[in-house]
């Protein structure tokens, strides 16, 4: 007894979870006993309840419960996932004692916020697009207004421009005046590109498309569909104004790629197919010809 008593005065009390959790305790025995492993039993002891058996073994008896009812409170606290008394309560653990009291709402409201937060983010990409696309439609306005602009008088001849002498402009001006979207850049090149070949203007056709293809090879990627279009289209070109080599070596490009990207029986890829095929046969590579349309 005189041992005891002893322990009582002098010794710290260890907290029962970590009493259970070293085996020193029969409460190992008491987790049997509830179906259960220690394990678990340390993980519900571990702290409301080590607080409140600790402050029941104070030392000093003013900062013990006061009364049986005291006790008994701080268990019914414990019991209805509210603050327990006998443990600091700061706002961290108060607040996790709420939302156990409260996990339907909180989690309802936590829903909420989540969707609140994705309608933001939608209605912020929407309004990005527009912005965007209106940035884009007044950069076109204000190019296509330029290209009627002839600020000196010598270059129109007469008193009337010819379209031809619009396009030139544009399509000088084009380098400048667009620089700060290549998107939109690399269009209006390929749209003046079919302008020129409409008129039979090749030469101007294929220098359009080789920016067309650089630009949109390096914002859009190689094996981008617009940028294997563009690829597919200046090959074409290069065919009509004469340039056999440089159009077969773009050509083989375009379908090895268009192969990769789309497959060997897509559209877009047998399109190329025929085009390489016609190339080499006006350099008089006929077995070759013949075989790439044969095979897919």
């Amino acid at each position: 007894m005189t041992e005891v008593l002893r322990q009582l005065r002098e010794d710290e009390p260890s907290r029962p979870s970590v009493k259970v959790r070293q085996g020193k305790d029969p409460s190992s025995s008491a987790a049997a006993l509830r179906s259960t492993e220690p394990r678990q039993l340390v993980h519900l002891l571990r702290g409301d309840l080590d607080w409140i058996v600790l402050k029941t073994l104070e030392k000093d008896r003013n900062r013990r419960y006061g009364t049986p009812a005291e006790l008994a409170a701080d268990l019914r606290s414990y019991l209805r996932d509210e603050p327990v008394i006998a443990r600091p309560a700061s706002t961290g653990y108060r607040l996790r004692k709420y939302v156990r009291r409260h996990r339907l709402a909180v989690s309802l409201a936590a829903g909420l916020v989540v969707l609140l937060a994705a309608f933001a983010s939608l209605q912020t990409a929407q309004l990005r697009r527009i912005t965007r696309e209106r940035d884009r439609a007044d950069r076109v306005t204000a190019f296509m207004t330029a290209m009627f602009k002839v600020s000196n008088p010598t270059e129109a001849k007469g008193s009337t421009i010819t379209a031809r002498e619009i396009l030139d402009k544009a399509s000088t001006d084009i380098d400048k005046s667009l620089v700060q979207d290549p998107e939109l850049q690399a269009q209006m090149m390929d749209v003046m590109g079919q302008v020129y070949g409409n008129l039979g203007l090749y030469g101007r056709v294929s220098e359009l498309l080789t920016r067309v293809v650089q630009i949109r090879g390096r914002v859009l990627g190689v094996k981008h569909p617009q940028t294997l279009s563009s690829m597919d289209t200046l090959g074409w070109v290069l065919n009509r104004s004469g340039h056999y080599p440089e159009a077969e070596k773009l050509q083989r490009q375009t379908v090895d790629l268009r192969r990769e990207v789309l497959g060997a029986e897509q559209p877009d890829t047998l399109r190329s197919m025929t085009n390489l095929a016609n190339t080499l046969a006006l350099q008089g590579h006929y077995a070759e010809s013949e075989k790439l349309q044969r095979k897919p």
